[in-house]
């Protein structure tokens, strides 16, 4: 729930044609750059079309994909996504106590344990009355 996954829809080609690429649910999913606008398809041959998932929910959720045809407005394919949100793992709690109609700040410090590179991106389940700001600690290291 909340990472991103990114999937590659095949789709085979018969003819050289612009496309475009929708989504039933932009919230939950979006093409990355170079997909959200029309594409030239490569004729016989299966074109893998990469979209960006994101859900914030547990409950399975549908997403329809259709790519049509730029000029004649065909339905060239159509995808039926099944989207299976699990809940996350909980590694930390804390305690706040907040008087009636005041604001309390209080620092969270991530550390990033992949040897990896990463993007973060800290969201609340209730923005309403928990907000999230990010101050940028970034340490490199050659």
């Amino acid at each position: 729930m909340g990472e991103l996954s990114t999937i590659k829809l095949p789709l085979p080609a018969d003819t050289t044609r612009a496309v475009r690429f929708y989504t039933s649910h932009p919230s939950l999913s979006y093409f990355p750059s170079g997909y959200d606008k029309s594409v030239t398809l490569a004729p016989g041959s299966t074109n893998y079309i990469p979209i960006n998932i994101r859900s914030f929910s547990v409950k399975t959720q549908n997403i329809l994909v259709h790519c049509v045809d730029v000029s004649t407005r065909e339905l060239v394919y159509a995808w039926n996504i099944k989207v299976i949100g699990s809940e996350p793992q909980i590694s930390k709690r804390y305690e706040l106590v907040v008087r009636c109609g005041s604001d309390v700040t209080q620092k969270f410090i991530y550390e990033n344990r992949s040897p990896s590179f990463g993007l973060f991106e800290f969201v609340s389940s209730h923005p309403d009355i928990l907000q999230v700001s990010t101050i940028r600690n970034v340490v490199n290291s050659f």
